[in-house]
């Protein structure tokens, strides 16, 4: 009985903890453009890395899977769309940035953040790179199925210089040639505890 115990305090100490982060992404809280367009709350649309693309703020029966709405995202042969959230944050080196989503469609979903660092507390943020992981290819998905994208928060270096402390938007593009319906995602930061 005491090998038992022993073992299930070594397997607590590596609990996994997850920390999850607001996103709205259940498209729930909206927000009027000009225009008249609807929009996500607290996401933009980033229009120096966007062109020939389309999305709207759905209610639409069979445009969301829960609550009161979704988000439909069309893009066109050459088109693209980044989306950020507007609300900055620090990714913590060591642990990892899991996104689940519900989606149906054609086309990838890429999620990540627009990664900047600091190389100590004292330096100056500099913009890296931009970190995404990618769905696999979408093909007139017609019922909502769930999807996982996990990216592990590392170091970054660039040149000689190596950045532990990593900030920045997380954000999401759709490539060319989709048709995608988006709803409930989640962002979780992950990692194991070791009490």
């Amino acid at each position: 009985m005491k090998k038992y115990s022993i073992l299930a305090a070594f397997l607590a100490s590596f609990a996994i903890l997850a920390t999850e982060v607001n996103i709205n992404g259940g498209f729930e809280q909206i927000k009027p453009e000009r225009g008249g367009k609807v929009s996500p709350a607290g996401w933009l649309v980033s229009e120096k890395l966007s062109k020939n693309f389309d999305y709207k703020i759905s209610r639409t029966p069979g445009t969301f899977r829960s609550g009161n709405f979704g988000m439909i995202v069309e893009t066109q042969e050459n088109g693209r769309v980044f989306f950020q959230r507007l609300d900055r944050m620090q990714f913590p080196v060591g642990k990892k940035l899991q996104f689940t989503f519900w989606a149906k469609g054609t086309g990838r979903i890429y999620c990540g953040f627009f990664c900047f660092g600091r190389a100590s507390e004292t330096s100056p943020e500099t913009f890296l790179r931009t970190i995404l992981n990618v769905t696999p290819q979408l093909k007139e998905v017609e019922e909502w199925t769930e999807y996982k994208v996990v990216i592990p928060i590392v170091p970054q270096k660039v040149k000689d210089t190596v950045y532990n402390l990593l900030y920045g938007r997380v954000c999401m593009m759709f490539n060319a040639n989709s048709e995608i319906y988006i709803d409930d995602m989640k962002l979780e930061i992950i990692g194991e505890d070791k009490k």
